[in-house]
């Protein structure tokens, strides 16, 4: 079974077209996720989750994909 944060770390992947394979404890703005690749990735984790984020929440841009993990459980358990 996948866990929450491998399969973050694929969505990363793919909404970077490749370019960033990040790890799960390096903030995803030192990984070199820009802007275009952060909201591509939102897209990504409501589709795979069915859960919302704010675009504004931008203390997320810097989050580590394990902290994203984190966010996606808590917000699938509300």
């Amino acid at each position: 079974m996948t866990s929450v944060a491998d399969r973050i770390c694929s969505l990363v992947h793919h909404a970077t077209d490749g370019v960033v394979s990040p790890d799960r404890t390096t903030p995803l703005t030192e990984l070199g996720v820009d802007s275009l690749g952060w909201l591509r990735l939102l897209d990504a984790l409501e589709a795979a989750f069915g859960v919302e984020f704010e675009v504004s929440q931008t203390e997320l841009r810097t989050a580590t994909v394990d902290q994203l993990a984190s966010s996606v459980a808590e917000l699938l358990n509300h």
